[in-house]
């Protein structure tokens, strides 16, 4: 997993309140928590939006093997 290419998504308000250290210790230990592997992300398109460039959220769905089988849809806001 490239946690440090991740925190460079982060917009800079959410950079001033968590370092890059802090945000890489924190994720690392998480995804090696729950022992996930085969990380497959997936892009839903928001069909309800007239442009891409109108969209407010960004919906994923995120697929990995872990200590129990999960599966995951959610927004960001961007």
């Amino acid at each position: 997993m490239d946690f440090e290419g991740m925190y460079q998504q982060l917009d800079q308000a959410t950079k001033e309140k968590v370092s890059k250290w802090q945000f890489v210790k924190r994720y690392k230990k998480i995804y090696q928590g729950i022992e996930a592997k085969a990380l497959k992300v997936e892009a839903i398109k928001d069909e309800q939006a007239d442009d891409e460039s109108e969209a407010k959220a960004f919906r994923y769905r995120l697929k990995m093997d872990t200590l129990q089988r999960y599966s995951y849809i959610t927004h960001i806001n961007i």
